[in-house]
């Protein structure tokens, strides 16, 4: 995971497995991230996501919650089909902001 700006809003770029592995260093990020642009919008970019379960998902489900609760908006970015067919498996899909 590493942490990047762009000129439109900060962002933080996933890569690898969102796991139990790195899901409370997921949720810690984008909490720090989400609380220093708020309000504001936060991306995650997912391109380079190669799996996701449910642990990953929470953490992602953490960062939305307390982005809203800061008045900030995350939006994931480029979700590729791997995570796509996770969320849509979830139920999920519609609750993010994906673009």
């Amino acid at each position: 995971m590493a942490l990047a700006t762009r000129e439109s809003a900060p962002h933080i770029v996933l890569s690898g497995d969102l796991d139990l592995a790195v899901a409370s260093e997921l949720r810690d990020a984008g909490a720090a991230v989400a609380k220093a642009v708020a309000p504001g919008r936060l991306e995650m970019d997912l391109s380079d996501v190669t799996f996701i379960d449910s642990s990953g998902l929470g953490a992602l489900v953490a960062v939305h919650n307390y982005a809203k609760e800061l008045g900030s908006t995350l939006v994931l970015l480029r979700a590729g089909p791997v995570v796509a067919r996770f969320f849509e498996l979830a139920g999920v899909r519609d609750y993010f902001n994906i673009e």
